[in-house]
């Protein structure tokens, strides 16, 4: 799991970002991923932070990932915003 926290220059707030939730197959299904989801909103709370976003590459979904982040109250907001990457060299 990692875990952001983001200060923001034009917001009072701060938003945490999870950016890695890897749970090994063999031990899905147990509870690890929403002790970890818990985990992580608890420090994003005492962080400051106002919300918590993340995201999951397309081929998750197949998975049941993003079924999984759906139980625990997490919107998919594509209609709100769009992702840009640019690969350095």
């Amino acid at each position: 799991m990692s875990l952001h926290i983001i200060e923001w220059f034009h917001r009072p707030d701060r938003t945490a970002r999870l950016s890695a939730l890897v749970i090994d197959r063999q031990y899905r299904g147990a509870g690890i991923g929403r002790a970890l989801m818990q985990f992580a909103e608890d420090k994003a709370v005492q962080s400051g932070c106002a919300n918590m976003e993340l995201t999951s590459s397309l081929h998750r979904k197949a998975e049941g990932t993003y079924d999984f982040y759906t139980s625990l109250g997490y919107l998919n907001a594509n209609d709100q915003t769009s992702y840009f990457r640019k690969t350095l060299t």
